[in-house]
């Protein structure tokens, strides 16, 4: 397999690790197979917050109508005023 040597490079994802060093030396399937695990990772952290936007979306929605509806049941219950408290 092909290697590329860098000069500075700490990689501890994977199955063996590899140090900083001046001249560390790493396979390029085992970096690309990195990087590419990395960009899924980084994929479903991305859904997941967009789920978590979503319901916390639908969660406002319902905090609202619990609101409106606390909202109508107060403004039955105002008792309504007399003539007499008027005069």
């Amino acid at each position: 397999p092909k290697a590329i040597i860098f000069k500075r490079i700490l990689v501890i994802d994977g199955p063996s690790t590899i140090i900083c060093g001046p001249d560390s030396i790493i396979y390029i399937h085992e970096a690309i197979m990195s990087a590419l695990e990395t960009l899924i990772s980084a994929t479903e952290i991305d859904f997941s917050k967009a789920e978590m936007i979503v319901s916390a979306f639908l969660t406002s929605f319902l905090v609202a109508e619990v609101i409106i509806s606390a909202l109508e049941k107060t403004a039955s219950a105002v008792p309504a005023q007399s003539d007499r408290s008027l005069s």
